[in-house]
């Protein structure tokens, strides 16, 4: 009986399988933002950026249970990155009784961050990945953009406190056009 080496087979073709994690990732959006919807998980919010160099694949690059505070240090300079998180809502039930709150319907969020030193290629087709994006955050209450380059020039104490502040301010005059406002008491984070 004859045993093969591959040092005496010289038409020995090694083929090594590649998988591409990024497509992996891709097909798990759904998943993460159906996590972020229900509160029956602990996962409040999820990250995804592009793959370094590539302007098409995408990847999870952060997610977890805590919120808007826990996504601001995932925003990198250098890319365009989405996010999807959860603002939980309460209301008083009675301006008299502050023991009483009642659940609101939470917001769910997709933020779109753009880096100041993003490249021109990621930032060729932004309204056009935006619309290929919404796909995997359907139901998204509110869509929101922040442009690292809006804070570059700012008077604000830091970073953090401009995204916040930015954020905070759509979610409010998104709950002023829809309920009234002394009713509600938004959280983030």
């Amino acid at each position: 009986m004859k045993s093969f080496d591959s040092s005496d087979d010289e038409s020995n073709d090694c083929v090594v399988a590649h998988l591409d994690l990024s497509l992996v990732h891709q097909k798990a959006f759904p998943s993460f933002w159906n996590q972020v919807k229900f509160d029956t998980f602990p996962c409040n919010y999820f990250v995804i950026g592009f793959v370094s160099g590539s302007i098409e694949k995408l990847y999870v690059q952060g997610d977890g249970g805590g919120g808007l505070l826990n996504i601001i240090p995932l925003l990198r300079s250098d890319q365009v990155q989405y996010c999807g998180f959860r603002i939980s809502r309460s209301r008083l039930n009675s301006e008299t009784d502050s023991e009483n709150i009642v659940s609101l319907k939470p917001y769910f969020i997709l933020l779109r961050w753009i880096g100041q030193h993003t490249s021109p290629l990621q930032v060729k087709d932004l309204d056009k990945d935006l619309e290929f994006i919404k796909g995997y955050f359907q139901n998204a209450t509110i869509i929101i953009t922040i442009n690292e380059n809006e804070f570059h020039n700012s008077e604000q104490s830091s970073r953090k406190d401009s995204i916040m502040e930015k954020v905070l301010s759509i979610v409010k005059k998104f709950n002023v056009n829809n309920i009234n406002v002394s009713e509600a008491v938004s959280k983030i984070g």
